[in-house]
C-alpha cells in the first residue's frame, strides 16, 4: 500500500533545533519516514559541533538514514549498520573527560517488500492506523523518571528558584545517573553510539496502514502533558491538510500562557517539536 506526506513540521524551541524529521520516496509515494529527537547534553564542555552536540549527532543519523533506508530488505540490518557509522563518526572526535556522550531517539516507518515496518528507539512516538486499528508504541520506560524530573523542578520554582538554568544546575547529578541507566540491562533505550542500543529498538507490522504519525516528545506534549487531544484525535487530525501546524500553534499558545509551568507541570517550559504524518 502506498502512503503519500501529509505534512511534516521540525520547529526549536530555542536558538537551536535539535530534532529532525525527513523522508525518501516521492512525496505521492513514500519509501521511508523518521521523526528524529536529539537528547539535550548536560555536559559543561561539548564537542563544538554545530550548534550542540545533539543537533550534530542527530543530523549524522538523518544523513545515514537517507543511504541505508532507499531499497532496505530489513529494518533491523538498517538500525545495526546505522549504530556501526555512528561509531565511526564518534571515532573521529576526541572526547572530554567525565564526557555525557550524545544521544537521540528515532521513531521511523519503512516499506520493505510491500509491508510497512516500524520501529521507535527511545521516547519518540510513533502512531498508525491499519486494519487492525490503532497501532502505537507511546509508552517509555524512562517516562517514571520524566515525571519526577518535572515534579522535583516544579518543587524547586516552589522554594522560589526561577532560573531554568538554575534549576538545570540543581538536578544536574541525578540526570548523570539517570543517564548511565542507557542502554543498559534494567534502564531504558536511545540511539548512542554504542552497539548496546539495538537490544531496546522496537519493532513493529503494520497491515495495510491508512494513516501513520512520528513525532518527537515536544509535539506529543498535546496528549501526554496538556491533555488536548487523544493519541486517535491526534492521528485523525495530524493527516488534515495543514493541520500540524495549526496543532504546533495551539501548543505554543498553551505554553506561552503558562511560562511557570501552573497549570502545566513541566521540566522544560518548551521544547523541540516535530512531527511527520504519512496518509493513504
Amino acid at each position: 500500500m502506498k502512503l503519500k506526506l501529509a505534512g511534516q513540521l521540525s520547529l526549536g524551541s530555542g536558538k537551536v533545533n535539535e530534532d529532525a524529521v525527513g523522508f525518501v520516496g516521492d512525496p505521492h509515494d513514500i519509501e521511508a519516514a523518521w521523526a528524529l529527537d536529539g537528547v539535550t547534553g548536560i555536559n559543561d564542555k561539548g564537542l563544538g559541533l554545530m550548534g550542540s552536540d545533539a543537533q550534530w549527532f542527530v543530523a549524522r543519523i538523518d544523513h545515514h538514514l537517507r543511504r541505508l533506508l532507499p531499497g532496505a530488505k530489513d529494518l533491523p540490518l538498517v538500525m545495526s549498520d546505522l549504530i556501526d557509522h555512528l561509531i565511526a563518526d564518534l571515532g573521529q572526535h576526541v572526547l572530554p573527560d567525565k564526557y555525557d556522550p550524545p544521544a537521540a531517539c528515532i521513531a521511523a516507518v519503512c516499506r520493505i517488500e510491500g509491508q510497512w515496518q516500524a520501529v521507535r528507539l527511545g521516547d519518540c512516538r510513533f502512531l498508525a492506523e491499519d486494519r487492525n486499528g490503532l497501532q502505537r508504541i507511546v509508552d517509555f520506560a524512562n517516562d517514571d523518571f520524566d515525571h519526577w524530573v518535572t515534579a522535583e523542578a516544579m518543587r524547586l520554582r516552589g522554594t522560589g528558584m526561577s532560573d531554568l538554568k538554575e534549576i538545570a544546575r540543581a538536578m544536574r547529578q541525578v540526570q548523570f545517573d539517570n543517564r548511565r541507566r542507557r542502554n543498559r540491562p534494567g534502564g531504558y533505550g536511545v540511539i548512542e553510539a554504542d552497539r548496546a542500543c539495538l537490544a531496546f529498538a522496537e519493532y513493529m507490522e503494520l497491515d495495510e496502514p491508512s494513516s501513520v504519525l512520528l513525532t518527537s516528545d515536544g509535539f506529543f506534549r498535546l496528549v501526554d502533558y496538556y491533555g488536548q487531544m487523544s493519541e486517535t484525535d491526534l492521528l485523525a487530525r495530524s493527516g488534515r491538510d495543514g493541520e500540524l501546524a495549526r496543532l504546533y500553534d495551539m501548543m505554543r499558545k498553551l505554553e506561552d500562557g503558562d511560562p511557570d509551568g501552573a497549570r502545566y507541570p513541566r521540566f522544560k517550559p518548551k521544547d523541540d517539536a516535530s512531527a511527520i504524518a504519512l496518509i493513504a
